[in-house]
């Protein structure tokens, strides 16, 4: 399969400029077109639902692992919960969750989440009305037994009950099951630590599903792009540079033709990445007396 130097090397040669054999060191014309293939490569594989740059993946209710030390503090580490920020939460466990005053909290139970000063440090309270007013602190205890793991929703007065990342390579929703309308996609970028800012998207519904799969473009690498792609990005390059670099005004027409019509191949050709069904009988036909041979030979 062609590289990265290849299709800008022969996006120049379209444009009447001698071939490269290395990107490092590049003359203007090589830099703009390095620059213009990471600019239109993740649009262009946007562009259409393109097989080989699709992937089916899960996404999962916001989780992160919750832990505990006896009083009031809980530690989730990334949990990204602003500072006087109050967030519904809920919480599940593998063994038993802390205890409060002999009872322990309850697994799905809501409870409404305040970060401390510190990024990870939170406190919990049993209402919305509590954690305003920073009364009735839950106390914890104990540590309580095996991994626990604390959700975090959108409160009881938004219309989104709860909150999916999704996948950091994610570009473009193709599909998603269980089908639903009561979505909608967002970025936030607020309170996001350096290593999670992939994840900034996120997946809002009120469903109460713990996961969905999703169907969605993603950006591949250039060893797997399809050979009529390559041709159609190829064109995509030079047309982005013909008004400034070809050596005649006319180039860019002529090169928007082939652009289009290789554009057109490379579609039709990814699809027909589905087997082709050979229909050997049809019923509905066989099941007609089309040749007449049944009638009688008299009307009579």
């Amino acid at each position: 399969m062609a590289t990265q130097l290849e299709i800008i090397s022969n996006s120049l040669a379209l444009l009447g400029r001698a071939p490269i054999t290395t990107l490092s060191d590049p003359d203007e014309i090589t830099t703009a077109a390095i620059q213009a293939y990471n600019l239109l490569l993740p649009g262009v594989v946007s562009r259409n639902n393109w097989r080989f740059a699709t992937r089916i993946d899960e996404i999962y209710k916001f989780q992160k692992t919750f832990t505990v030390v006896v009083g009031t503090v809980g530690t989730a580490t990334g949990l990204n919960i602003e500072e006087n920020q109050i967030r519904r939460v809920q919480l599940k466990t593998t063994g038993t969750l802390p205890s409060v005053s002999g009872t322990a909290l309850q697994p799905g139970a809501n409870y409404y989440a305040v970060r401390n000063t510190d990024d990870d440090d939170f406190r919990l309270y049993y209402s919305r009305d509590d954690a305003y007013n920073g009364v009735n602190v839950i106390t914890y205890t104990d540590t309580g037994t095996g991994t626990h793991t604390i959700y975090k929703f959108a409160n009881e007065e938004s219309r989104w009950k709860a909150i999916y990342p999704l996948p950091s390579d994610f570009l473009k929703l193709i599909r998603v099951w269980p089908q639903t309308y009561q979505f909608e996609m967002y970025n936030e970028y607020t309170g996001l630590s350096d290593d999670e800012k992939t994840y900034a998207a996120y997946y809002y519904s009120p469903a109460e599903e713990n996961y969905f799969t999703l169907e969605y473009t993603f950006l591949p690498a250039v060893d797997v792009f399809p050979i009529r792609f390559t041709e159609y990005f190829v064109y995509e390059i030079a047309c982005y540079l013909a008004l400034s670099n070809a050596q005649r005004p006319d180039f860019f027409g002529a090169l928007e033709q082939k652009r289009q019509q290789a554009f057109a191949m490379a579609a039709a050709s990814e699809a027909q990445n589905r087997p082709n069904f050979s229909q050997a009988s049809f019923p509905v036909l066989d099941g007609r007396n089309v040749t007449l041979q049944y009638l009688p030979t008299s009307l009579d």
